[in-house]
């Protein structure tokens, strides 16, 4: 498996626009599905899939994802930009306006923070794109931080979510990449979801 139709076995659909007939599963088509399933959420319009959206201020972040989407469209769809200032403080999106991709990424990566899970084809894909889904989960949800539970400080790369099924998924993806990994109950959030860390 190195490549996957946006529709099955069919190769050409009328309506699917400016996808790709088929999509190559390379390092950055893997980074732009890991970051959607750290930071990113499609939404629809009236029922209808409308576009995708990715949330995050830092720059090199948004600028991996979107320098890959080439990878996945025939042509550069139409990307927005929002600012915002609510509770949390300063809030960034950056949206892709297309149907096709918003109706393509939905069972890929799930709906809402706690049913975000990997592709289902991930184990079968190439090295290459298993090391860019970890990149955008690491670059979107991922932290570094330094352990003191054994004699030397250590670094540790850590991936928090409120999914369980996402970092028990990504503790298998680690395991095909030869590194070993825990997953443990962090704390709960502030509206009451249990908060998992890997």
């Amino acid at each position: 498996l190195d490549s996957i139709s946006p529709h099955g076995a069919v190769t050409s659909i009328p309506g699917f626009g400016k996808l790709k007939e088929r999509i190559n599963l390379t390092k950055g088509v893997g980074y732009i599905i890991g970051a959607l399933v750290g930071d990113g959420w499609y939404d629809k319009i009236r029922g209808s899939f409308a576009r995708v959206n990715l949330a995050g201020i830092e720059k090199e972040v948004v600028e991996g994802f979107l320098s890959n989407i080439t990878q996945i469209f025939k042509e550069m769809p139409y990307v927005g930009y929002r600012e915002s200032f609510e509770s949390y403080g300063k809030s960034e999106r950056h949206y892709i306006c297309s149907t096709d991709f918003a109706e393509w990424i939905a069972p890929l990566i799930g709906k809402g923070a706690k049913n975000k899970h990997l592709p289902s084809f991930w184990f079968s894909a190439p090295r290459e794109f298993k090391l860019g889904l970890l990149s955008g989960l690491l670059d979107t949800d991922g932290s570094i931080a330094i352990c003191h539970g054994k004699e030397k400080p250590q670094l540790s790369a850590n991936i928090s979510s409120i999914s369980l099924r996402l970092l028990q998924e990504a503790q298998h993806l680690l395991q095909t990449l030869g590194v070993k990994s825990r997953i443990s109950f962090s704390k709960k959030t502030q509206v009451g979801n249990d908060f998992w860390s890997l």
